[in-house]
């Protein structure tokens, strides 16, 4: 079961992390890094990826300096800042 995001408080990162990453085994000690970041977990089957949250009320303030960490860290490929997108139905023919 996929976490529930809470976009109304949480600003949500998705981090790509290379096959050579010490951080695969234990992504958790990522978050470490930051007072700020919380692991919430792998995105889908996706290994490689894991999504991490940062209070709202705090990203705004903090935004800089969190991502200029995770993109300094040895063992981080990639890092998305996720925006929420509204899904739309279409109509079937």
């Amino acid at each position: 079961m996929p976490p529930k995001l809470d976009y109304n408080s949480n600003v949500y990162l998705a981090v790509t992390l290379p096959s050579s990453s010490t951080f695969l085994s234990q992504p958790q000690t990522l978050a470490d890094r930051h007072h700020l970041l919380t692991h919430v977990g792998q995105v889908g089957q996706l290994d490689d990826i894991h999504m991490y949250s940062v209070p709202k009320a705090d990203w705004q303030q903090n935004q800089d300096e969190v991502l200029s960490l995770l993109r300094a860290q040895a063992g981080v490929g990639r890092v998305d800042v996720q925006i929420p997108a509204q899904r739309t139905r279409r109509d079937e023919l």
